[in-house]
């Protein structure tokens, strides 16, 4: 029961940091922009660009080449938002590879997201056919390569600074519940606190009710935790991808140190995953 009040208390903590993106209704002028103060242009029904396989990307890429500035701004009921309000572009790892990239640029996202756990920004890109054509590749590429579901597809999330899906995909939870198995441990509830991207890297911090135990750096398709202690130990292995909750990755980090113990860490869980492990 104990173990069960600590789990309640920490995921209602997490709950507290979660980032949705905000009503901001953007500053007086009526364009969007990039670099350092990007503002992006959102509709309330936005231009849809879903593959639902590679065999789709052809059309899609070639329909992309009639979605001029003059087009996706002439959109009923379009606002401006700052990026700054995005939190999926400023706090995840591909979101801010998006932010940072110069024209011609595209972020493609699995589809349905919860369940399809790939997100590519490609960026440079010669025109917007090209650009969406090959973030679109990128984003299947992932999928492939991370076992996912046969029918997942790719969604074109933003085209250079036009959001092309809801504004409340862009959220993106900060903190987010975590479970620790393994190591001759009793299982541990955490909270997984992610700090801003450094390049193509994102750190975790994990803490329990007392505050920190260890660090989790994720890199690419793997992942190395630090637990706290004396001495230091130091887990590393692969990560197991498994979808987006509330626009955090959902996953799960199979570990072992030098000596062979090993170590599962989950991050984003939900009680659904507590029961599937």
């Amino acid at each position: 029961m104990e173990k069960l009040r600590n789990f309640i208390v920490l995921t209602a903590i997490a709950a507290l940091f979660g980032c949705a993106p905000s009503d901001d209704r953007g500053a007086a002028d009526d364009s969007p922009r990039s670099g350092g103060d990007a503002r992006f242009a959102s509709a309330p029904i936005p231009a849809r660009l879903v593959a639902e396989s590679r065999a789709d990307i052809p059309e899609l890429a070639r329909g992309a080449a009639n979605l001029s500035d003059e087009i996706l701004l002439s959109r009923q009921g379009l606002r401006f938002v700052e990026a700054s309000s995005l939190p999926f572009l400023t706090s995840s790892v591909e979101g801010a590879a998006y932010l940072g990239a110069d024209r011609v640029r595209a972020l493609a996202r699995g589809e349905p997201a919860h369940r399809c756990p790939a997100a590519a920004a490609v960026s440079g890109a010669a025109s917007r056919p090209a650009a969406v054509a090959a973030s679109l590749e990128a984003c299947f590429a992932q999928l492939a390569a991370r076992g996912a579901d046969a029918d997942c597809g790719c969604r074109v999330a933003a085209l250079d600074e036009f959001l092309l899906d809801r504004r409340v995909s862009f959220g993106y939870a900060t903190a987010v519940s975590a479970l620790v198995v393994g190591d001759g441990r009793e299982p541990a509830h955490l909270i997984a606190e992610a700090l801003p991207p450094e390049g193509r890297e994102q750190t975790v911090v994990l803490r329990d009710l007392n505050g920190e135990i260890g660090r989790a750096v994720l890199s690419g398709d793997q992942a190395q935790v630090r637990l706290n202690g004396a001495p230091e130990r130091i887990f590393a292995g692969p990560r197991n991808r498994f979808g987006y909750r509330r626009g955090r990755m959902a996953e799960r980090l199979e570990l072992a140190d030098e000596g062979g113990a090993r170590l599962n860490v989950l991050i984003g869980v939900e009680r659904r995953d507590v029961v599937r492990q």
